[in-house]
């Protein structure tokens, strides 16, 4: 597996985040909910008898799967006196964390670029404008298996050490220790004891060949590797990784990926010793924000949410909803969704959110660590009263939205339209 791809099954933590609930109420009030802080923020107006804010039912996961679907019901509430009119509108962010694009590196340095931070985890890429080299783990994930430097140099041949070619028939570099010591950190492993690029070789195929008559054979090679950087007094040793492939293996897994590096000629000399590397950058990750775009389809009763390359996809389940005064919830396009009925005080509407899910088809090359905010934001204006009758006040708008309905002892069928 490549240094990236491995950050991103042994580290991805894809959040739905901090959902972000804000509710702007034309009476002046002003709700945030940060849920998975449990911080509760509240602004209010003067006139505390007018009070609309959005309701959910959620708990926001730690580890997001593709195909997972997650409960999430949202609601406005009236808690006031007054009846009122309601309108939301959804909106998104992604925060994202993935591959950079590489730096070249010199086999003969010892340390990383001054422009690259050093990064222990995919918790320490904490600035969007730096450029971030993770730290390689010398800790395995699981009982039995391989950390990731032994995953890069196990079963291979040290051809460069330290940055100097060296005679590949006196470094050939074992798996670990016998089955009584599964964590490979046996004694007899071999260890760095110089900052520097380490390469290791390894025969991928051999093919016969015929040379002058005679059967022989050709050896297909693969190489791997990792910056090494000793450390001093208290500051420990670290690895670093370089770009490795992705490829299609034979069993036909697509997209998968290797420990084997990418873009990478190794020349030879005639006794076999290497006298030149070329193609070498060093891994690197970057963060990033996208503010998501949205697509609504109500025939699924679904919203999509997506980053600006299409491959994170955020499905939002619907309830309740169609295009016209048939459901509770009106959707007008490009706008949001409106409540077909006055919310009446004390009362809740019917949800208007079911669920979200991270698509099934999101992939791990999509991201190393994602965050999404679901901004659900919402208006209301309290309902007018004439005499004994309720009416849509005059002027009225929510999110660019104008109510209609005929005035009545208690308003029904509230249609909304975008205003001419």
């Amino acid at each position: 597996m490549t240094a990236k791809k491995k950050r991103s099954s042994r580290d991805t933590r894809i959040l739905i985040g901090a959902l972000l609930i804000a509710g702007v109420i034309a009476g002046g009030s002003t709700f945030a909910w940060f849920t998975s802080r449990d911080e509760v923020t509240n602004r209010l107006s003067a006139k505390a008898e007018y009070n609309t804010s959005i309701v959910e039912d959620f708990e926001p996961p730690h580890d997001w799967t593709p195909g997972q679907e997650v409960n999430k019901d949202v609601s406005i509430v009236n808690t006031g006196s007054i009846d009122a009119l309601v309108g939301v509108n959804l909106s998104g962010k992604f925060t994202i964390i993935g591959a950079g694009e590489g730096v070249a590196y010199s086999l003969n340095s010892t340390a990383l670029p001054a422009d690259v931070e050093s990064a222990a985890s995919l918790d320490a890429v904490t600035d969007d404008t730096k450029t971030y080299a993770l730290e390689l783990s010398r800790t395995a994930t699981a009982a039995g298996a391989a950390d990731e430097i032994t995953t890069l140099q196990a079963g291979g041949t040290l051809i460069v050490k330290a940055g100097v070619p060296v005679d590949p028939a006196q470094f050939s570099v074992r798996s670990g220790d016998d089955a009584g010591n599964p964590n490979y950190s046996g004694t007899n492993e071999f260890k760095p004891d110089q900052s520097g690029v380490y390469i290791f070789r390894r025969t991928v195929k051999v093919t016969p060949i015929t040379v002058d008559g005679k059967e022989t054979y050709e050896e297909t090679y693969e190489y791997s590797g990792y910056l090494f950087v000793k450390g001093s007094g208290d500051v420990a040793d670290k690895y670093y990784g370089f770009e490795t492939k992705t490829e299609t293996l034979s069993d036909g897994t697509t997209g998968a990926t290797t420990p084997f590096l990418k873009g990478v000629t190794v020349n030879y000399n005639t006794d076999g010793k290497v006298t030149e590397v070329t193609g070498l950058k060093l891994a690197t990750v970057k963060k990033s924000y996208e503010d998501a775009r949205f697509t609504y389809d109500m025939a699924k009763k679904q919203a999509v949410a997506k980053n600006s390359k299409g491959d994170i996809i955020v499905d939002i389940a619907l309830a309740n909803v169609a295009a016209d005064v048939s459901a509770a919830w009106q959707y007008v396009e490009d706008k949001g969704f409106f409540y077909t009925d006055d919310l009446e005080a004390g009362a809740t509407t019917v949800k208007l959110i079911d669920s979200v899910t991270l698509d099934k088809s999101v992939t791990s090359g999509a991201f190393l660590a994602m965050d999404f905010d679901l901004n659900v934001a919402h208006e209301s204006v309290q309902v007018a009263m004439s005499g004994d009758k309720e009416a849509v006040p005059g002027g009225a708008t929510l999110f660019g939205v104008t109510p209609a309905a005929t005035e009545n002892t208690e308003l029904a069928n509230v249609s909304w339209s975008v205003l001419n």
